[in-house]
């Protein structure tokens, strides 16, 4: 039972991509999504529920047969028993995967419009101003999130994020900004968790979340959640 529970996770896996190549590899083109869901994107979102979840039942299943379930809690408990460690350790983790992520995988290139708006108002607010004069050709900047009227040309977003920013931007080391402020919202995760639950459950929430790759990801861009999440997780403290 347990073979055939790892080779049906197995196929499971491997047929989502399999089945990829008949949908020109799952591609969603940018942009769409602000207007309408493409079907291809929804079809992505279909077959990954379905496959994703046969895999990880088949997984999990396989896994609570063997040894491995018990190994692994002995293993954590053994790490979370020296908490700050741990701790340290996940922090290290984290900031190396972000830069990895930022620096080979994104080439520090903004994923979203939004980024570029929260840099231009970070630069803005390093020249002592929250409205930059008109451009000459000021057309030829045309952004949705950015304006251009008689007022001047500013970014649409609060200043709170690019404030940020601009600590980093004004040091040559604004790549370090979202990556360290990823590092505060995992030891608050596990700051809240001991808090509201227990300290071993606060350690096993951080864990989680460095596990997240949406939370590593988007620890490697200029945008905002980051620093939404550090304001909520302080909120909760």
């Amino acid at each position: 039972i347990t073979g055939g529970l790892f080779l049906l996770s197995l196929l499971s896996f491997t047929g989502f991509y399999q089945l990829s190549e008949a949908y020109e590899g799952y591609r969603i083109v940018y942009g769409l999504g602000t207007v309408i869901v493409p079907n291809r994107e929804l079809v992505f979102y279909l077959w990954y529920a379905l496959f994703g979840t046969v895999t990880l039942l088949a997984l999990t299943g396989a896994l609570y047969r063997t040894a491995v379930s018990d190994t692994a809690e002995r293993l954590l408990r053994r790490a979370f028993a020296r908490p700050r460690l741990l701790m340290a350790c996940a922090v290290a983790v984290l900031v190396a995967a972000i830069l990895t992520f930022r620096f080979l995988v994104l080439l520090q290139a903004p994923v979203a419009d939004d980024e570029s708006t929260y840099v231009f108002i970070a630069r803005t607010l390093l020249r002592a101003r929250v409205v930059n004069p008109l451009p000459e050709n000021h057309e030829f900047f045309a952004n949705q999130w950015i304006v251009f009227n008689q007022s001047g040309w500013y970014g649409k977003y609060p200043v709170g994020h690019p404030a940020v920013l601009a600590l980093g931007e004004a040091l040559g080391l604004r790549f370090l900004v979202p990556a360290l402020i990823a590092a505060l919202n995992l030891l608050l995760t596990a700051a809240v968790g001991r808090k509201l639950f227990g300290e071993l459950q606060g350690l096993l929430a951080s864990c989680l979340l460095l596990l997240s790759p949406q939370f590593v990801f988007t620890g490697a861009t200029d945008l905002s959640q980051p620093t939404c999440c550090l304001c909520m997780m302080l909120g909760l403290m």
